[in-house]
């Protein structure tokens, strides 16, 4: 018995020499595969690893369209540069810039690992800039490795230049910033997404104020967000209450841009621009003299035009784009808008047949008669300094047709086939036409007429992007098929 025992130990001591002697041969196997190592001094390397690593900007999607999952693609690709060899390690680990963007998921079973993953990482970012984004979709229990989360990242409250806080507004409450901060705050972007009726309790820091330049808003009352809003040049706000989305516009006079959604009246009681009574309301208590762009969805509803009318009338702006999606539907309603912003260089009207009233005109044939009369621009001004003509700086048009037309009125648009060359045509270089595929039995057939082909491959000619299409399987291009259709010799590319 005696012998076996010592055979075991023996046995057990060569394992354990085979071992030690494995782990030395790794670092030399690594050195031997890894000849960027060999060749390069360690900060030509790091360099390396820091154009490999993508950036992660801060999240400016709307929180149904934000993914996580590729956030954390993006930063498990640094400890993936760590786990190619010990070489590799050395570097990537004292590469500060590698370690800036911290993500920390509350609802991980073993939040104890996690809070210990966070302070090594924390301590690999040395003082540099931090992003922080931190999730949870369930309410975490409250417990010490919370508390230590938070207590951790509060300390860091002077390197913070992205925060991204997606949990419940108590949690929020509690970033409050090291209480020993001093100095001006770095934070440049703040987002904050309470869960869903959790809006009393916000954003605000012990020792400073944050002057941040983007900020968006979830669930938050803006009451309760303790920032510099002079500060601000980009905002966005979801659910949001809509006094306090007109405090937010004259407190915040830097805006740039400015996106508003499911805005709230009362604490019971949502809208999505789809009631006139609302758009109305907001829009006849803002003047925006500045504007440049302007994207509205969504506001259903008759004379919606008489708003957007009376508010271009007072706003006096220089409109440059103009996308209305689901707002204006007869011609009368689109004709009375666009004589209001004669600068529009970018339009886009979109619909959907399943939202319309059978009342009112849907036929787009005014509104490309209009664009036709005025194809050839002139220098004719009104009395409140307008140009008398129709769209004259229209260069890019996305327009859905709810009803049948004449496809002659097409090519009409771009003015005398031969005049396509002139300068004083109006220089509209992209026409996208949408077709609804269920309502197009009456001149608008599945085919383009021939002589209005020709045009229309004339108008190509002269290089216009233009696409005509509907949502009809096998008629995506309803151009390229008229043009075979009619046997029309064309040798150039169309998309």
């Amino acid at each position: 018995m005696q012998k076996a025992k010592q055979k075991i130990v023996d046995a057990e001591q060569q394992v354990n020499d085979i071992l030690k002697e494995h782990r030395e041969l790794l670092p030399k196997i690594n050195q031997i595969h890894d000849p960027i190592s060999r060749l390069l001094p360690p900060e030509i390397i790091s360099s390396v690893f820091q154009f490999c690593i993508p950036h992660i900007p801060f999240d400016t999607n709307a929180s149904a369209d934000s993914d996580v999952d590729e956030v954390w693609a993006d930063v498990i690709s640094r400890l993936s540069l760590g786990a190619v060899c010990h070489g590799w390690r050395r570097v990537a680990w004292s590469t500060p810039q590698l370690w800036q963007y911290v993500l920390i998921n509350l609802d991980v079973m073993d939040l104890r690992r996690n809070v210990k993953v966070i302070r090594e990482w924390l301590g690999r970012s040395c003082k540099l800039p931090l992003a922080i984004r931190m999730y949870s979709y369930e309410i975490p229990e409250e417990s010490t490795e919370l508390y230590d989360a938070i207590s951790m990242i509060n300390r860091e409250s002077s390197r913070w230049q992205m925060l991204d806080l997606r949990v419940s507004s108590w949690f929020t409450s509690r970033f409050i910033g090291d209480p020993e901060e001093s100095g001006l705050s770095i934070l440049q972007s703040l987002r904050l997404e309470n869960a869903p009726y959790d809006y009393d309790v916000g954003f605000q820091r012990k020792n400073t104020i944050s002057r941040p330049n983007n900020v968006f808003l979830t669930r938050v009352r803006y009451k309760t967000v303790v920032i510099q809003w002079d500060s601000v040049t980009w905002v966005e706000a979801e659910e949001f209450y809509l006094r306090e989305c007109l405090e937010l516009l004259r407190n915040a006079p830097q805006i740039r841009h400015c996106r508003l959604s499911d805005l709230k009246r009362s604490r019971n009681r949502f809208w999505r621009f789809h009631s006139l009574e609302l758009l109305h309301e907001l829009l006849s208590q803002v003047n925006f003299p500045s504007l440049k762009r302007l994207v509205i969805e969504g506001a259903y509803g008759y004379h919606a035009s008489d708003a957007l009318v009376s508010f271009f009338k007072r706003s006096s702006c220089c409109l440059e784009v103009f996308i209305v999606v689901d707002t204006l539907y007869t011609s009368n309603d689109v004709l009375s808008v666009l004589e209001e912003v004669p600068s529009v260089i970018e339009l886009e009207l979109t619909a959907y047949r399943t939202l319309l009233d059978e009342e009112g005109n849907h036929s787009p044939q005014e509104f490309f008669k209009r664009l036709a009369r005025a194809s050839i621009t002139k220098d004719v001004l009104h009395e409140e300094g307008k140009s008398s003509t129709f769209l004259p700086n229209l260069q890019i048009l996305q327009f859905t047709a709810l009803h049948s037309f004449p496809w002659d009125l097409l090519p009409s648009i771009f003015g005398p086939i031969s005049e396509l060359d002139k300068p004083h045509r109006r220089h509209l270089k992209s026409f996208h036409l949408h077709l609804q595929s269920d309502n197009h039995s009456g001149p608008s057939t599945a085919v383009i007429d021939k002589q209005s082909t020709i045009n229309l491959v004339a108008i190509m000619k002269a290089g216009v992007d233009l696409k005509i299409g509907r949502s009809e399987p096998g008629h995506n291009n309803v151009l390229i098929d008229s043009i075979n259709y009619h046997g029309i010799p064309y040798n150039w590319k169309i998309s």
